[in-house]
């Protein structure tokens, strides 16, 4: 038998996402940060072979922003890596970066944050 919510018919669904690991939003940045020391290249020249600058490079170390698939693959190719675990890499920290951005927007957790972290 299915449960329905407090107040309507409507059956309460199970969550169908995999649980997010937060820690996993500098994920790729740790990944790539290895991949550019096993290269023996620097920010500057990667940077340079994507055809961006190496304060993209930064960011994306630091989980500030994040490449597009264009940018992954060709990383994969400069780097001689596998596109298809190098791609796996990024949707982990990617996804994991979109839910804390909910999480931030909540009011709800604001809320709570507000009362109970910052009394």
């Amino acid at each position: 038998m299915m449960e329905t919510g407090p107040q309507s018919n409507k059956p309460i669904e199970a969550n169908k996402e995999k649980e997010v690991n937060l820690d996993d939003v500098y994920l790729f940045g740790r990944a790539l940060r290895k991949i550019i020391e096993t290269s023996g290249k620097n920010n500057t020249q990667i940077g340079q072979e994507l055809g961006i600058s190496p304060a993209s490079i930064s960011k994306w170390l630091n989980a500030d922003a994040f490449p597009g698939e264009d940018k992954i693959k060709k990383l994969a190719e400069i780097c001689c890596i596998d596109y298809d675990e190098l791609n796996h890499i990024f949707m982990l920290s990617k996804k994991a970066y979109d839910a804390e951005k909910r999480f931030r927007k909540n009011p709800k957790i604001k809320t709570l944050k507000k009362k109970f972290w910052e009394d």
